[in-house]
Parts: structure tokens; sequence; C-alpha cells
């Protein structure tokens, strides 16, 4: 079928259409027009062809209705020529799927992909389950940290893809999803005074950053210093003789053992961490997280993650 030419009149609001689609040089034609403009009454009027339903106007009943749909040999399609797809539908099935796949082969294989994709995404939510410590609807929680849609979550994977193949230390591995983001914690962020409680500790964090001697704000912290120690040593760096320098206002200073730069961030660490001030902003934070199993369980958090 290289054309297919239609004339339609009184069809759900089309008064008249006469045109003609060629398929000689392209498989597709593509129609565009402006809201409120038939579209809608168009596809309705092809569905019902694929359904052997005539087609009629609906306000003006009586009008005659006039539906011709012809190849390029003015042969009349056939309803099993026609496939129509609901827009924003997603309850919408066609028992006409087979029509996208006419080949068995290619059907059966398309089958098979569609059967795989699941079967790995349930593989994946199951290895999930105790990474997470969620329960059930694991995938719509997914989907709704890297999308804010429950039904997303491809997309949610395809989100991370890029952090996940880069094979950088993850960060924050051992943090179960479900002590952090439950119904309780999620509610209590939201209340005024412990925002403003953690605003103070955030605040005097910041300071304590700004006056370190090695540590930036923003770009280089005691985990970071961590991680690059871990990987230094994980690849034998100081076992080959090599050396680094951490720059200061007061100079270079040259580290040329695990021993030495695990110190020079403890003695940071310390410095940051055992202030006064910011053990009072702990505290007054702390006090407020005490109230049920989840709370404390997210205060355990905050303590092991001070940053």
């Amino acid at each position: 079928m290289n054309k297919v030419h239609i004339e339609l009149e009184n069809c759900y609001g089309i008064k008249k259409l006469s045109a003609d689609f060629d398929f000689s040089q392209k498989s597709t034609c593509a129609i565009y027009a402006p809201n409120g403009t038939m579209k809608t009454s168009f596809a309705k009027t092809f569905s019902d062809l694929s359904q052997g339903i005539e087609s009629k106007d609906l306000i003006f009943s009586e009008r005659e209705t006039k539906r011709l749909v012809q190849d390029e040999n003015e042969t009349e399609l056939l309803a099993e020529q026609i496939f129509v797809i609901e827009p924003y539908n997603q309850s919408y099935k066609s028992n006409k799927l087979s029509t996208l796949l006419v080949n068995r082969n290619l059907k059966e294989r398309y089958e098979l992909i569609h059967k795989n994709i699941s079967d790995k995404k349930d593989s994946l939510v199951n290895e999930l389950k105790p990474l997470t410590g969620l329960k059930k609807e694991i995938d719509e929680s997914f989907s709704t940290a890297f999308t804010h849609s429950t039904k997303e979550f491809y997309k949610a994977l395809a989100r991370v893809q890029s952090e996940v193949l880069d094979k950088e230390e993850a960060e924050f591995d051992d943090i179960v999803y479900a002590k952090v983001f439950s119904d309780k914690i999620t509610t209590f962020l939201e209340t005024k005074d412990f925002k403003e409680k953690l605003s103070d500790y955030i605040d005097k964090y910041d300071e304590l950053i700004d006056s370190s001697t090695y540590f930036k704000k923003g770009i280089f912290n005691h985990n970071n210093a961590a991680v690059i120690a871990k990987n230094l040593k994980d690849n034998g760096f100081f076992k080959a003789k090599h050396s680094i320098y951490l720059n200061s206002d007061d100079g270079k200073k040259e580290i040329t053992t695990e021993a030495e730069l695990e110190s020079v961030i403890s003695v940071e660490k310390e410095s940051i961490l055992s202030d006064p001030a910011l053990a009072k902003a702990f505290d007054e934070i702390d006090a407020k997280l005490k109230a049920n199993k989840e709370l404390r369980d997210f205060r355990d958090y905050l303590i092991n993650n001070l940053t």
C-alpha cells in the first residue's frame, strides 16, 4: 500500500475532510494541528473503522455521515489494517498488538525481551531489599527518589547509571534507606524548631571548616580525605615510594606514608568535631530525636555522619 485516500463528512464534528497520504517514499505520515481542530475526532473515526463500527456526528445525528478510506487502487481498507492507540489511557490494551509484530519470530523475540527486562527488574528489586530496609514498594520508592514520580523506575535507573558505573567509592553505602527516609523522620525534618537547630549546627560546622588547615568548604572535607587515603592505600601508592603534598597558609606538607596521612586527617577531624560550640549545637538536635525508635535510629545516623 503506497497511498491512502480519505474522505470524511460529519464524523464526530469533522464537517468535511478530503486528503491523500503518500507512503511511497516513507512508511509514516504525521498530522500536526492545534488543539480543538478535530485530531481526536479523526482518531475516533479510524477507531470505529478498526472495530467495524459506523461513525456518526454526536451533535447533529440526523446528518448523513461519509467515511471513505481507500488505497491507491481505490480498495477500501479493512478493519484488520487499522490500528489505533488511545492517548492518555494507561489501562488501554488492544487485541491487535500482534499487528505490530506480524512475524511470529519477531513477536516471540519481543515478548522474550520484555520478559527478560521484567526478570532483571525483579532481581534488582530483591537485591535492594536488604540494602534499603524496605519490605515493599521498593521500585516506587526508588523511582520517587530520583524522578519525583512513582512510575518512572527505568528512568530512575538511567538517571543513576553514570554514578554507578564510574566505580567511585560509595560514600553512603553503609546507610540503610529506610532508617533515614521514613514518614516519621520526614515529618520531623519539616518542623521549624529542628530546622533552626540544624541550621545552627551547619553554620558552626562551616565556620570550623573555613578555619581548617587543609579542609575546604564544599570542596574537600574529612570524608573526602578518608576516601582518598583508602584509595591510595588499596592501590599501593605509598608502598611504591610515592608522596603527596598538602597545601596550607604555612606552605606545603609532604606526606610519605599512610600513617602520616591518617594522622593529619585524624587531627583535623578532631579539631572540628570536638569543638564545644559544635557539640552544643548537636546536643540540641539530639534532644529532639528521642521520641521513638525511628528518630533514635536517625540520631545514630547523624552521630556517625556529622558532616
